[in-house]
C-alpha cells in the first residue's frame, strides 16, 4: 500500500462491477482517485463510499470511447494540476451471439469501448508519464484471448486486440520507466452479461448458473489492485485462464472445445436462415421426444447413526440405504424452467440398525448444484405401522472439493408429519463401491 499512498489512480468504468470495487481497494490504500463511467448516478454511489474511506475523490462521466470527452478530462485533470500515475482502463462491454447476426452497429460498439476506450486513455495520459519517467498503466482484457468460444467472437476480437496491445506495450514503455499490465479475467458474476441475448438453450443455462463457475468482483479487484501495486506484467486471475493459454498448445484440444462450445451454445442452421438438413443425432433425438428416454444408477450409502434421546438405544448404530435413482425424462431433466430439473425419483431399502432392517423406502434425490450448492435424498418409509422421513444432504459442493463432499451425507430422521427427531446419521460412499455404480448406469 506504501506504493500507491497519495497517488494519483485513474480508473474508467468504476460505476459498478471490478471497476466499483477495485475503486474501493485504492481507496483503502489511501490513493487520491480520479472515477471515470457513464453511469453518473451510480458513479456518485462509488464516490461517496471511497470518500467514506477516506480517499479524495474526483468523477467524471465520460464515454471512453468519445475521444473528445476523454481528451477534455485529460485537459481539465491537467489544470487541476494533477497527473495520472496509475491509468486502469477497466471499462468494456459483452455481446454473445452468431457472428451471421452480429450487426456492424455491434461490432462498432464493441470496438469503440473494448479497443478504442483503452486507446483513447493512454494517448492521453502516456505523455505525462513519460515526461515523470514513470508510471503505470492497467489494461484489463478478458480470458476469452485463449478460449476463443464460438458465439462469442466479436467480443473476443476486441479483447484480444487489447489484450495483444497492452503485452506489446509492456515492453515498449519499459525503458521509459511505464509499467504496463495486462489483466485476464474469467468468468466475472456482474452485471456486465445482463445485456448479452440468450436465443439458445446453452447460453440460458450457463447465464442462469454462472455465478456457480464465475469469480466474484471482489476477487478480481483485489488481483487488480495487487497486480498494479507489484508492477506485474502479466495477470491471469483465474488457474481455468491458465488452461485456456496451454491447451492451445495441443492442436486438437482447442478444436475440440470449440465444437463442443458452438454444439452447445450456438443456434441451429434452421434458426440462421440455412435449409433444414437431417442431423446425425436425429435418431436420439426422436427416442429422447417420443421414448421419454431416462436414465437409472445404484447407489449405496453406509454409516451410523445415533438415536435422539427417548427414541432407542444410547450409542452409535450401523445405517444403510441402498438406493436407485434416475429419470424417465431426461430433457425434462436438463431444463432449469422445468419443475423436473435435476430431481430424480428414488426407491430402495433403508436399513437403520435398532429400527428397521431393509425397509423399502421411496422418495427423490435432488441435484442442487448450482442453487444451493448441496446434493439432497428425501424417502420415506413404514415400520411398524409408523411413518418416517429422512433427509440427507451433501452439502458445500465446490469443483475443487467434490472428492469430500460427495462421499458425505448428513442426515435426520423424523416422524412423519412432525419435527421430532428420531435420529441423526452421516453415511458415506465409498469408493469401493465406485465400479459397481458406473456400471450400474442404465437407459431406460
Amino acid at each position: 500500500m506504501k506504493n500507491v499512498r497519495y497517488k494519483t489512480v485513474l480508473i474508467t468504468g468504476a460505476a459498478s462491477g471490478i471497476g466499483y470495487y477495485t475503486a474501493l481497494e485504492f481507496a483503502r490504500a489511501r490513493a487520491e482517485l480520479i472515477l471515470t463511467d457513464v453511469n453518473e448516478k451510480d458513479l456518485k454511489k462509488t464516490a461517496d463510499k471511497c470518500e467514506k474511506l477516506g480517499a479524495n475523490v474526483l468523477t467524471y462521466v465520460v464515454d471512453v470511447s468519445d475521444r473528445g470527452q476523454v481528451g477534455h478530462m485529460a485537459r481539465d485533470i491537467d489544470k487541476k494540476n494533477l497527473s495520472v500515475d496509475i491509468l486502469i482502463n477497466n471499462a468494456g462491454i459483452g455481446y454473445l451471439g452468431d457472428f451471421c447476426e452480429t450487426s456492424y452497429d455491434t461490432w462498432e460498439s464493441l470496438v469503440n469501448v473494448n479497443v478504442w476506450g483503452t486507446l483513447h486513455h493512454v494517448y492521453a495520459f502516456l505523455p505525462g508519464m513519460i515526461k515523470k519517467g514513470q508510471g503505470q498503466i492497467v489494461n484489463v482484457s478478458s480470458g476469452q484471448a485463449f478460449f476463443r468460444l464460438p458465439t462469442w467472437g466479436a467480443y473476443t476480437v476486441t479483447k484480444l486486440a487489447s489484450g495483444g496491445f497492452s503485452e506489446i506495450l509492456h515492453y515498449e514503455l519499459a525503458p521509459l520507466g511505464i509499467k504496463v499490465t495486462t489483466v485476464y479475467p474469467y468468468l466475472v458474476n456482474t452485471h456486465f452479461y445482463d445485456t448479452m441475448s440468450t436465443d439458445t438453450f446453452g447460453a440460458k443455462m450457463v447465464k442462469k448458473y454462472m455465478h456457480f463457475f464465475a469469480n466474484e468482483p471482489q476477487t478480481v479487484a483485489r488481483k487488480v489492485f495487487r497486480a498494479a501495486v507489484k508492477g506485474k506484467r502479466i495477470e491471469m486471475v483465474n488457474v481455468f485462464n491458465y488452461v485456456g493459454y496451454y491447451m492451445r498448445f495441443i492442436p486438437f484440444v482447442p478444436c475440440i472445445v470449440s465444437k463442443v462450445a458452438y454444439w452447445f451454445l450456438g443456434k441451429t442452421p434452421e434458426a440462421l436462415g440455412a435449409p433444414k438438413r437431417p442431423g446425425r443425432c436425429a435418431a436420439f433425438k426422436k427416442m429422447v421426444r417420443e421414448r421419454r428416454l431416462g436414465f437409472s444408477l445404484d447407489e449405496v450409502m453406509t454409516g451410523e447413526h445415533e438415536f435422539a434421546p427417548g427414541h432407542g438405544p444410547d450409542g452409535k448404530k450401523f445405517m444403510e440405504f441402498r438406493a436407485n435413482w434416475g429419470t424417465r425424462h431426461i430433457t425434462k431433466w436438463l431444463n432449469p424452467w422445468s419443475r423436473d430439473f435435476m430431481s430424480n425419483h428414488l426407491s430402495g431399502t433403508v436399513t437403520i440398525e435398532g429400527l428397521c432392517k431393509d425397509a423399502p423406502m421411496k422418495g427423490k434425490l435432488e441435484l442442487k448444484y448450482f442453487t444451493e450448492r448441496k446434493l439432497r435424498y428425501t424417502f420415506a418409509f413404514d415400520v411398524d405401522g409408523k411413518k418416517y422421513e429422512y433427509t440427507g444432504e451433501k452439502v458445500n459442493l465446490w469443483p475443487w472439493n467434490l472428492p469430500v463432499t460427495h462421499t458425505t451425507c448428513y442426515g435426520t430422521l423424523r416422524l412423519a408429519g412432525t419435527d421430532k427427531v428420531v435420529s441423526r446419521s452421516i453415511t458415506y460412499f465409498r469408493f469401493c463401491t465406485m465400479p459397481a455404480f458406473l456400471l450400474s448406469t442404465r437407459l431406460c
